[in-house]
């Protein structure tokens, strides 16, 4: 089986074969790949929205089992929570480039 990088690169390559191939106006596949675009992204949200509940049900202690402690990190949960979504670099700073 290929890795997921090689699989990436074959399904762009497949994606521009076939709009070329379509032979239609730049304005109507801008409106096609925005719709498959919004539907990928709603696929997605999905996703993430069960693994988070399958997550919680999981960390959920049975009835008659002692919940398992959080480990105390010592910051509050947002602050953590901040860290990540702003990249948490070695630096500090973002860890995208460019931006």
């Amino acid at each position: 089986m290929l890795g997921i990088n090689a699989r990436v690169e074959d399904l762009r390559e497949q994606i521009i074969k076939d709009i070329n191939r379509a032979q239609m106006p730049a304005c109507i596949l801008d409106y096609v790949l925005t719709e498959i675009l919004n539907d990928v992204r709603a696929q997605r949200m999905s996703e993430v929205q069960k693994e988070r509940r399958k997550y919680r049900e999981e960390m959920t202690p049975a009835p008659g089992e002692v919940p398992v402690a959080k480990k105390d990190t010592g910051q509050p949960e947002k602050a953590q929570e901040e860290k990540i979504v702003r990249g948490g670099g070695a630096d500090g700073g973002d860890d995208h480039a460019g931006s």
